[in-house]
């Protein structure tokens, strides 16, 4: 090969630019917006090149869903082996959130795009995200006597803060780890 890649290599590439135009669309405009042609122009490809990586639009939304279910399980674990709550996990998801700015809108679309077929790939993620954090909360010397219906409760609202608090940090919003400290100090304490 002329420029040192092998046709493996030009073909990883290509497709992690068509998924990466893909999640770029998901994020601003949700998963039925996602059409062969306009993400095959975004990646820089001719749309028959995007059939040699995907069968179908769907598929690359799936591929786009495990991806983001994959970077929240990704952050979630690492919130989860961090302590003190309060003052750890506003960092780590601030800079989860400033890593990619196109993963957290697109997990969130995910979530309101119910009956497309990605959905049951981000809302299995995030009831996995909600039971490791509320089996967490559950430890907490705070929380100690709350029901379990009560943790519960508080760990759907966490979680989706905590997807806000990372929306905001791939926004810019150079307060968001301070604000998710407050939110997160008035939820559990």
């Amino acid at each position: 090969m002329a420029d040192g890649k092998s046709r493996a290599e030009k073909k990883r590439h290509t497709r992690s630019l068509i998924v990466a135009a893909a999640r770029e669309k998901v994020a601003t405009t949700g998963y039925h917006a996602l059409a062969v042609r306009e993400t095959a122009r975004a990646a820089g490809v001719v749309p028959t090149g995007f059939y040699r990586h995907f069968e179908s639009i769907e598929d690359l939304a799936i591929v786009v869903a495990e991806g983001t279910a994959a970077t929240l399980a990704r952050t979630v674990a690492e919130m989860i082996a961090e302590d003190p709550i309060l003052e750890t996990w506003p960092d780590v998801i601030v800079a989860a959130g400033r890593s990619d700015p196109h993963e957290w809108p697109a997990l969130m679309r995910g979530l309101l795009d119910f009956d497309h077929p990605a959905y049951p790939v981000v809302a299995g993620a995030v009831s996995d995200a909600h039971r490791r954090i509320a089996i967490t909360l559950s430890r907490m010397p705070e929380l100690e006597g709350r029901s379990p219906d009560d943790v519960d409760a508080l760990a759907d609202i966490v979680v989706y803060d905590l997807m806000r608090t990372a929306i905001a940090a791939a926004r810019g919003d150079g307060d968001a780890d301070m604000e998710c400290r407050h939110r997160l100090s008035a939820i559990l304490c």
